[in-house]
């Protein structure tokens, strides 16, 4: 049951729209998105708004840190209380398996990304403790990010590596550090949805207005059926992601991420035929909509990673998830 009456829902989305159009496409969202009053409808109701603001950004390929948003907002308790705004979140740097933070009784290692391009005070990170995780705090003071040279400079990425004493950590034990995984995946696999339907959109705009031989190329059937996969393919992944708050969210996010990244790499290849040589060039968007979903498959687990934890994690429990059987969000 929703705690959020549709007339609201309806401003809130009305003015998220209004509120991300009117931002610089290289700004960061997340400031504006807290003035609308993001975080407190996220506490409130999840499966409402993160599809909504997820998606949107994704749609018009903005930076924010909202996935530290998502992160924190997934620990039970008051995990999304207790950290202000000058702590971040450590996401993995590496994959599935190797991303995570090792813990022993006298050191932590981590190898993490910060999102922003922040220095914060301190940094809230996912240990592993052998097959249990734990949520830990470290001092800012006890690493150096760096920044990271990649292909999406916009979303200011900052890596930070190292090892730090036991005395500079705190362990919560009574957050749930399991929620954070899979709160991050689905919310990442609805900014790939948002990624792929724009960049559907564009090809699909174009194939009307570019003509060849006297006719729109959308005519020709080469054309159509590059357009129609990426179509099933996001349709494919957004059920998925939708079906995720109702399901057995550990399989099904792992599903709905690695499903939207295969979207968003169908679409990069298949949009960019369409658009032909100005797809190619940096004056055209698209590139922007591809670089970005490069860089959101690779955190927590890229497509090709994550099919293979999906095919282990099902071998393990011997059945397919029933869709519809999980109602605790």
């Amino acid at each position: 049951m929703t705690t959020i009456d549709t007339e609201t829902l309806d401003i809130f989305e009305r003015t998220l729209r209004r509120v991300l159009a009117e931002r610089d496409r290289d700004a960061d969202a997340t400031a504006a998105l807290v003035e609308i009053g993001w975080r407190d409808f996220l506490a409130v109701e999840p499966a409402q708004v993160i599809p909504l603001v997820l998606r949107h950004l994704g749609e018009l390929v903005l930076p924010s840190t909202v996935l530290d948003d998502v992160a924190f907002a997934s620990l039970h308790g008051d995990g999304a209380a207790r950290f202000g705004d000058d702590v971040a979140f450590a996401h993995p740097r590496r994959g599935v398996a190797g991303a995570w933070f090792t813990d022993s009784d006298t050191e932590v290692s981590f190898d993490a990304l910060v999102l922003g391009g922040r220095r914060p005070r301190s940094l809230v990170l996912i240990a592993t403790a052998g097959d249990d995780l734990r949520v830990v705090t470290l001092s800012g003071d006890a690493v150096d990010p760096v920044a990271v040279d990649g292909i999406d400079s916009a979303l200011g990425l900052m890596c930070v590596r190292g090892t730090a004493p036991a005395s500079d950590v705190v362990l919560a034990d009574d957050l749930d550090a399991g929620a954070v995984p899979i709160a991050c995946r689905r919310a990442l696999a609805y900014e790939l949805v948002g990624l792929t339907e724009s960049m559907l959109a564009m090809a699909t705009e174009y194939a009307k207005v570019r003509t060849q031989f006297g006719q729109p190329i959308g005519a020709f059937q080469a054309v159509k059926h590059r357009v129609a996969d990426v179509f099933v393919a996001v349709r494919a992944a957004r059920v998925v992601v939708d079906e995720s708050w109702s399901s057995d969210p550990e399989p099904m996010t792992v599903a709905a991420k690695c499903l939207a990244a295969g979207a968003a790499a169908v679409a990069s290849q298949n949009c960019l035929q369409v658009l032909g040589a100005i797809g190619f060039t940096l004056e055209h968007e698209l590139n922007r909509f591809i670089r970005r979903a490069k860089v959101l498959d690779r955190l927590y687990g890229s497509e090709r990673e994550l099919r293979g934890e999906l095919g282990r994690s099902l071998r393990t429990r011997g059945a397919m998830p029933r869709p519809g059987t999980f109602s605790d969000r």
